[in-house]
């Protein structure tokens, strides 16, 4: 049920999706031309997408790969494209990797959502293996990560409290997860705690 109303979804909004993708490739378009390590992280990223998809590399059937290699490639393009060699510091690593447990977490979520799809297509996922408590289990497993890794990147009070409070909003929507909440719980609520955290950056670590 919840696939059919996301295809719905999907091909109502297809003129703004349309616009949504070409804003952003007219927006990465002057990072391509100006940074060479941005071009080659977005190539890492894409050659890891492929080898997921690729029949041949069969890393579909491996549980845990699935909500890695989003958290990877996001992290990646998100994370350390923009960044150039020189500016890489400890605190930088910890960041990245703070995002990679935080994405993958909320990923997992996703694969709860989608659990009865995985199983009919064998995308071995977490839940679809363990079941969805364990997923959860596993989700929160990361988000505690997160939050250890938050500490290494900034242990001041302040980028301490926010990290707090994005680790328990994403506590409480990984304890609600389900393969049966409405679209809208992953579409605005799971997916929205990343807005959540950036909006939060901005308002109180914009130094």
């Amino acid at each position: 049920k919840n696939m059919k109303e996301r295809k719905k979804w999907v091909e109502k909004n297809k003129k703004i999706l349309q616009f949504v993708f070409l804003m952003a490739v007219a927006l990465v378009y002057p990072v391509f031309k100006s940074s060479s390590q941005f071009l080659l992280t977005y190539a890492v990223a894409g050659i890891i997408s492929l080898l997921y998809f690729l029949p041949f590399s069969n890393l579909r059937s491996i549980p845990f790969l699935k909500s890695f290699i989003v958290g990877l490639v996001w992290v990646l393009i998100c994370a350390v494209a923009p960044l150039e060699p020189d500016h890489i510091n400890p605190q930088l690593i910890a960041f990245s990797i703070s995002q990679l447990f935080f994405i993958t977490a909320l990923c997992v979520l996703f694969n709860i959502r989608d659990v009865e799809h995985d199983r009919i297509t064998s995308t071995f996922t977490i839940p679809v293996i363990y079941g969805v408590k364990a997923a959860r289990i596993f989700a929160l497993a990361l988000l505690l990560g997160y939050l250890i890794a938050c500490y290494f990147t900034d242990p001041a009070l302040n980028y301490m409290l926010v990290s707090l409070l994005i680790f328990s909003l994403s506590c409480a929507f990984t304890l609600g997860s389900s393969a049966h909440r409405h679209p809208f719980y992953y579409l605005y609520g799971v997916d929205g705690l990343i807005l959540v955290q950036g909006g939060l950056g901005l308002l109180f670590l914009n130094h």
